[in-house]
């Protein structure tokens, strides 16, 4: 078994969450023997597809009665959260918040779900007319509105898999697709003492004109063959973080995405190496690239310790050797990385 499936295999809770029903479009569906009667709204917080994540509320506009619930499911690896804020209130990312302020709704508490991973769910009650806005902390721009009004005002249609929510997701996967094809990868580059600097870039994200993105959740080239005393240097650009991380066959007892294990510059895969996070924010103590110098002959698979789910994984062949095949992500992003 690949080191990348044993660890999955054992991977805790939170960095699965971290890491993180793909491309089936958004639904809504209503329960309730009358027109009175208090129904359940259920939407997507987000989608995407084999490492492209959708960073949406889908609809992001939704219409309900007071006494009706929304319960949004999240269909893909990408976490995001449910968050309403009040004045100045405001919460960490992963912060689980005053959630019984969503069980009767009425705007005067700031609330916040904490991640809400794949297939998890968050529900909200509404007790009072008006409009509410609600936002991830993950994702800047996902904002989703809610418009509590009078019992038998007429709405528009919230059908179960209405073509509309499944053409906003499929463009938006349609989008991050080509965004992921346009990726040019930087020429290797001679060093003054022969060797080769090699560039692994990560995926991109483009902004959607609902105001938030799809992110490509890639390694650009995946797979590399180099000769021993070449160098990698992996970048980061975004501001989406992620990592690069070598695991041996000796897993070490805690694996923390945030914080940096580098050994040494020179690797040759006896070592737990963790980069840390790269990426172009400020947060984190991230850092724009990160380089390891291969001494040793020996396949190394590295992956992303927030996107493995999504299929962010990649492999060094230096020297002589074949590999181990190609790196191919299921088409849910989740579980047998390697094929």
């Amino acid at each position: 078994m690949s080191t990348i499936k044993r660890w999955l295999g054992r991977k805790p809770l939170a960095l699965l969450l971290l890491g993180l029903l793909a491309g089936g479009g958004a639904y809504w569906a209503a329960s309730g023997s009358a027109a009175d009667a208090a129904k359940t709204i259920f939407g997507y917080a987000g989608s995407g597809r084999a490492g492209i994540a959708v960073n949406l509320f889908v609809p992001d506009e939704v219409y309900v009665e007071p006494g009706d619930t929304v319960e949004w499911v999240n269909p893909y690896e990408e976490p995001h959260t449910l968050t309403f804020l009040v004045g100045d209130d405001g919460f960490e990312f992963d912060e689980v918040a005053n959630v019984e302020a969503a069980a009767a709704f009425d705007g005067s508490e700031s609330f916040s779900s904490g991640f809400i991973g794949k297939d998890a769910q968050f529900a909200v009650t509404f007790s009072k007319l008006g409009k509410y806005t609600f936002l991830c902390l993950l994702h800047q721009g996902m904002v989703v509105d809610v418009f509590v009004v009078p019992a038998g005002t007429t709405v528009p249609p919230q059908g179960a898999n209405s073509p509309e929510n499944t053409a906003i997701i499929e463009a938006a996967i349609a989008t991050g697709e080509a965004a992921e094809a346009a990726v040019e990868v930087p020429a290797p580059a001679s060093l003054p003492d022969g060797s080769t600097n090699w560039t692994v870039v990560t995926g991109p994200g483009v902004p959607l004109p609902q105001g938030s993105s799809v992110d490509v959740m890639k390694f650009f080239a995946p797979n590399l063959s180099i000769a021993v005393g070449d160098t990698v240097t992996w970048k980061d650009e975004t501001f989406v973080p992620h990592t690069v991380t070598f695991i041996p066959e000796e897993l070490p007892a805690e694996i923390n995405p945030f914080v940096p294990e580098i050994p040494s510059q020179d690797f040759d895969g006896s070592d737990y190496v963790n980069s840390g996070i790269i990426s172009a924010i400020p947060d984190f103590g991230a850092v724009t690239e990160f380089s390891l110098t291969f001494t040793k002959v020996g396949t190394y698979q590295y992956l992303c310790l927030l996107h493995a789910d999504q299929g962010m994984v990649g492999e060094i062949v230096v020297g002589s050797g074949a590999g181990s095949g190609p790196i191919t992500p299921p088409s849910t992003g989740d579980g047998g990385l390697i094929q």
